[in-house]
């Protein structure tokens, strides 16, 4: 059978359900001679003649009868299907709770999440700034945007780029530090709170000791301004202090912490389209 149009089709089987034009057309809301049109299209389209026209009505043709058996399915059928199209297109409205650090938001996300909000204003953005590790295992939000090694199991998302961390001080103090190896220096910022048990945190405790440290904070960001304003060392992500001029990087080599970042949503969410135009929106946009 050649192409035809789904349209058309449509009215083919309202005609063929209802028995004349004029009710075909009161039920899909159109005039007579739409129907009429649509029917002789679909007719010329599949060189099938599948109604006789006389006093009665239309009746179905020896071959409209054999195409058209189940007029009941072909009607319950495309009533389902318009059902889907429409929840599918609803999904590009509502709200959309998405989680990140505060690293991430200043410095690499912030500018993609508000052209996502512009671009697709039926989608509430209810952002979620916060450097709680807890948060992806349990994923309170609808998608998490985070350093992580993988995507974990239940998971789908995408790799957005990666954090890559180095040994920053304030410039001032980066000249009478050693700079072979500023792990054996004095003056560290630590990190506390849920941080501290993390990769970062970890790494930190198994390189310096907690006399080495002159302040602890809670927060990456918290970490910068510090470092920023001469109060010790602190291991930063590059990405957070790119363009600094008040911060130098004094560990040589390769990163001290390389981490990729990934955006992930559950596994369960991902026939939502709403989700699935975010995650590629900002796969697209914030790497």
């Amino acid at each position: 059978m050649n192409k035809f149009d789904w349209t058309d089709f449509q009215c083919v089987v309202c005609v063929a359900r209802t028995g004349s034009l004029s009710a075909a057309a009161r039920e899909l809301g159109v005039n007579h001679s739409t129907v009429l049109r649509r029917v002789s299209a679909f007719e010329q389209t599949t060189k099938v003649q599948l109604f006789f026209r006389d006093s009665t009505g239309y009746r179905l043709s020896q071959h409209g009868r054999a195409l058209l058996q189940d007029i009941d399915g072909f009607e319950s059928a495309m009533k389902g299907l318009q059902l889907r199209f429409n929840d599918y297109d609803t999904q590009l409205e509502g709200v959309l709770c998405v989680t990140t650090t505060h690293g991430l938001f200043n410095s690499r996300l912030k500018g993609s999440l508000f052209q996502f909000a512009r671009t697709f204003p039926g989608i509430k953005l209810d952002l979620q700034i916060s450097d709680d590790i807890k948060n992806l295992a349990h994923l309170e939000s609808d998608v998490a945007i985070r350093p992580t090694e993988e995507i974990p199991d239940g998971f789908f998302g995408a790799h957005i780029g990666k954090v890559v961390f180095h040994v920053y001080a304030h410039k001032d103090l980066a000249r009478i530090l050693n700079e072979k190896d500023a792990f054996k220096e004095k003056y560290w910022i630590g990190y506390s709170g849920p941080l501290s048990s993390g990769l970062l945190g970890q790494l930190l405790t198994n390189k310096i000791s907690e006399a080495q440290q002159t302040l602890k904070v809670s927060s990456i960001d918290a970490a910068f301004e510090a470092a920023k304003d001469g109060v010790g060392i602190a291991l930063l992500p590059e990405h957070l202090v790119r363009g600094n001029s008040q911060l130098v990087r004094i560990s040589k080599g390769d990163p001290i912490l390389e981490r990729p970042i990934h955006i992930i949503a559950r596994k369960e969410l991902q026939t939502s389209r709403r989700i699935n135009t975010f995650i590629n929106f900002m796969a697209k946009n914030a790497k």
